[in-house]
């Protein structure tokens, strides 16, 4: 299973100009592409940045369709569609099950609350598709148009930024080897959060691998 490569922390300092995650955020990622922001509990957000793994799987509880979009292209805004097709909402929750236990990260930071996976939301009818209902009636969804709504949007992330807003502490990683190299991408998101918020060198912090 993949292990989350934690590169260089970047510590809080008082000569440097704090980062704010709107400002990661837009500096890591074009304007349009997927991006998700989240926070997780008051304290930490988490920015996700495009990588060539990247991907988005959609479900439309209403239809009951599975959508899956490939965004393996940094460099444009336009992904391709490998999967289109039908699925119940007990089927969707079973494939996402699957995926998340074949695709576990099992190692990174203790000091954060995310190392990789999925990044997104579920919607409230999506809660209400998986209740019990009497068998003569059909799910009453309240929609005002007819475009059918996104009810689950989940981007897989092998690439984010967690900024801590109480140390101020920036920690980037990715699971993917080639990241990790001199020179790669941890290094470049690095120089460049560094040059954003004018910060002293940055401390070293040993990558870790899983096999």
């Amino acid at each position: 299973r993949p292990g989350a490569h934690l590169l260089q922390d970047l510590p809080p300092s008082d000569s440097s100009t704090p980062l704010d995650s709107a400002l990661i955020c837009e500096t890591l990622n074009s304007p349009g592409s997927p991006t998700v922001l989240f926070k997780s509990n008051g304290r930490h957000s988490i920015i996700s940045v495009l990588s060539p793994g990247s991907w988005r799987l959609e479900f439309f509880a209403q239809t009951e369709r599975l959508f899956l979009e490939n965004l393996h292209c940094e460099d444009t805004l336009e992904g391709h569609s490998v999967i289109n097709t039908p699925l119940s909402t007990s089927q969707f929750w079973d494939v996402l099950r699957y995926l998340m236990d074949l695709k576990k990260v099992e190692s990174g930071s203790r000091d954060v609350p995310f190392w990789a996976g999925f990044l997104g939301y579920f919607s409230y009818e999506m809660g209400l598709a998986c209740l019990p209902h009497p068998k003569d009636h059909s799910h009453n969804f309240s929609v005002e148009d007819s475009e059918d709504p996104v009810d689950a949007s989940l981007l897989w992330t092998e690439r984010s930024v967690v900024l801590d807003h109480e140390s101020g502490r920036v920690t980037v990683q990715s699971t993917r080897e080639a990241d990790n190299q001199p020179a790669g991408w941890l290094d470049e998101t690095m120089r460049l959060l560094q040059d954003i918020s004018s910060h002293p060198a940055v401390d070293n912090v040993d990558s870790i691998t899983t096999n």
